[in-house]
């Protein structure tokens, strides 16, 4: 008696649970993990621009201060201005950051606006 053992049925039906595994389990696994990678990255990069921009508003500031104490003779806004806008586009270039000149613009400006109800809070 010569038995044979066909192995074609076996080998096929262990091919066909290996890719249901694999399309059930891992890649469903793998792809939530790039997932929760992609999200924490970005919360990092978020938080990255977050301190970047703190850190011109710090600048912003001290330049505001800085211009109100060296121009005090009235009628110097637009000097003081251009002050402030060189010292922190100049610390920006430093530091190697990516800036919109809108938004510098726009922060000294609500800088200066800080500083005058500041200064009529106080009188």
């Amino acid at each position: 008696m010569n038995a044979q053992i066909d192995l074609t049925k076996i080998i096929s039906l262990a091919f066909m649970l290996l890719s249901a595994t694999i399309t059930y389990f891992i890649i469903p696994y793998l792809k939530a993990k790039k997932e929760a990678a992609d999200k924490e990255k970005s919360a990092a990069e978020l938080e990255e621009e977050a301190q970047k921009l703190d850190t011109i508003r710090n600048w912003v500031r001290i330049g505001v201060m800085a211009a109100e104490m060296i121009f005090r003779e009235s009628g110097m806004g637009q000097e003081k201005y251009t002050y402030v806008f060189d010292y922190v586009q100049k610390l920006i270039n430093e530091k190697g950051y990516s800036y919109n000149v809108q938004e510098i613009k726009m922060l000294i400006e609500s800088e200066v606006l800080e500083l005058k109800n500041n200064l009529i809070e106080s009188t």
